[in-house]
Formats: structure tokens, sequence, C-alpha cells
């Protein structure tokens, strides 16, 4: 989810500035995400911890602190042992970003 106080605090009452925003992150983010499950796969931790460190700012920015989280935890066990398997933690920030997707879909 996204914490819309978070999101005011940057965009302030400027619907456009934060519909922008939003789409940039959503289209970065996935990206980030799918190049973050590749280096994963592929036992690459140096590439994973850079991934992850680049989804927790973005995720922090925009106020979805369960991706934060998830991708703040990736990073620090990629970067204390570039061998670490994040193949759960991979899962997880995957169905974090379906849920923030998903929250932002209207019903």
């Amino acid at each position: 989810m996204l914490n819309r106080d978070a999101l005011r605090d940057i965009g302030g009452d400027d619907p456009d500035f934060i519909r922008e925003l939003l789409e940039t992150f959503i289209q970065t983010t996935r990206i980030d995400i799918e190049q973050l499950l590749q280096a994963v796969r592929t036992g690459n931790g140096h590439t994973t911890a850079s991934l992850a460190h680049r989804i927790k700012g973005a995720s922090q920015l925009v106020g979805a602190s369960t991706l934060a989280s998830i991708a703040d935890t990736i990073e620090r066990l990629s970067r204390q042992d570039p061998a670490a398997d994040c193949t759960q933690l991979s899962q997880e920030i995957q169905t974090a970003f379906h849920n923030i997707l998903t929250s932002m879909t209207p019903d």
C-alpha cells in the first residue's frame, strides 16, 4: 500500500505531479523487480543488492513502506553475503508490488 501523506508531502495538492510520480514509480519499479528476479535466479548478489537499493529508495519516496522494507532486507542480505539465497524474499517483493498495483486500480 502507499502512504498518501508521503505523496502529499512531495506533491502537495498537485494531482498531476502525483500521478506522474506514481506512473514513473510503477514503470521503473516493474523493470527493477524483473531485473532483481533475474539477478536472484542467477545468484548475482552484487546486482541483487544494487537493484534492491533502487527499489527501496523509490518505494520510500512514494510511501510504499512494505515494499521498501522487503527491498532493504534483500539489500542487506546480498551485501553481507553475495551468495545469499533471496528467492523467498524476491517472491515477497513481487507480491508487495502486485498489492500496490491492485490498491491503485479502481474497483
